[in-house]
C-alpha cells in the first residue's frame, strides 16, 4: 500500500535535526554539525534537485562566512564529506559538480521542532 511505501521511504530518509545540529541517518547514528555544516546541507536539502551552484551557496553562507570564495567551498565540502562518510558507507553523499557546484546525493529531511 502506498502507506507502506512512504514509511519504508521516510526510514531511508536522513534527517537534519536543526535545533540539534545534527544530521540523523535511518539507522540512528548522530553526527554533529557546525552552523555552517548545518546551513550547507539544509540548503543543499531544499534546493531543486539538491543543487545549488557556487555563487548561490557563497551568498548562502555570507552570514557566516563574509569573506569565502569557491577554494573556502571546495575545501568545506571536502571535510564535510570525510565527517559523514562513515555514516553513508560507499554511497556518495555530496557530488561536486565540475564547473557549477555541489549536489545532495542524500534524502535528506528536515526537523525544525
Amino acid at each position: 500500500s502506498l502507506a507502506r511505501r512512504l514509511s519504508r521511504e521516510v526510514s531511508q530518509s536522513y534527517r537534519l535535526d536543526i535545533k540539534g545540529y545534527q544530521l540523523v541517518s535511518p539507522q540512528g547514528i548522530c553526527i554533529s554539525l557546525s552552523a555552517s555544516e548545518l546551513l550547507s546541507l539544509k540548503q543543499l536539502a531544499i534546493a531543486p534537485n539538491g543543487t545549488l551552484d557556487y555563487e548561490m551557496l557563497l551568498t548562502l553562507m555570507q552570514p557566516l562566512h563574509a569573506d569565502w570564495e569557491k577554494e573556502n567551498l571546495e575545501v568545506h565540502f571536502s571535510r564535510l564529506r570525510k565527517k559523514i562518510a562513515p555514516m553513508v558507507g560507499d554511497h556518495p553523499s555530496i557530488k561536486a559538480l565540475r564547473g557549477h557546484g555541489y549536489q545532495l546525493c542524500l534524502q535528506v529531511q528536515i526537523k525544525s521542532d
